[in-house]
């Protein structure tokens, strides 16, 4: 079952094929709001704009179309039709299994440099480790420099919150990585259904 939206309705108008492209998307635990996106110029004149290919389950109320540009623009509505495909599109499930790997593996990489992020914050607390036992010994042979101590803190305070924010970082790259593969595998379950 494919789905396709029609915008601007109007018998004598002419009907264009739009592309649009996933702009956000916003997860709930029993839903997903997806923002599509379609750049289009267009002559003047009236055009009835069809998007194909949008996933089956779509709540026909939460439905929103708008439009800007340089030019005057009026939306005369939006409607949905269901198609029922003879054929499963086979292109799109290779297309999303494709998307879905490749978010997979940015995850992974994420993740990894997460690890790695984690390591340094390892070496730099055996640092820590080491100064509280190596700096009492040598302040009972010599004092060390107050500016020696100072850049260790320095450094030590930097490295840290540097490793902190970019874990931080990763941790919400890695939410959002997962959010969008939990919306393309539902898509696809979708289409694989509807086959």
């Amino acid at each position: 079952m494919g789905l396709i939206l029609f915008v601007g309705v109007n018998i004598y108008a002419t009907e264009i094929e739009v592309n649009s492209e996933i702009g956000e998307i916003c997860v709930y635990t029993d839903s997903a709001l997806i923002n599509r996106v379609a750049h289009l110029e267009l002559d003047k004149g009236t055009y009835t704009a069809i998007f194909s290919n949008i996933i089956p389950e779509v709540d026909e109320n939460s439905l929103r179309v708008s439009a800007e540009g340089t030019a005057i623009i009026k939306l005369f509505g939006a409607q949905v039709k269901r198609e029922y495909l003879e054929e499963v599109p086979s292109e799109k499930i290779k297309q999303l299994k494709e998307e879905i790997q490749k978010l997979e593996d940015e995850i992974t990489r994420m993740q990894n440099l997460k690890a790695i992020l984690m390591e340094k914050k390892k070496f730099l607390n055996s640092i820590t480790l080491f100064s509280n036992t190596q700096i009492p010994q040598d302040l009972i042979t010599s004092m060390p420099q107050i500016s020696d101590l100072e850049n260790i803190l320095i450094f030590l305070d930097t490295e840290l919150k540097d490793i902190y924010a970019q874990a931080f970082d990763c941790e919400l790259e890695i939410r959002d990585l997962r959010n969008k593969v939990e919306t393309l595998n539902r898509e696809l379950s979708q289409i694989s259904r509807s086959a």
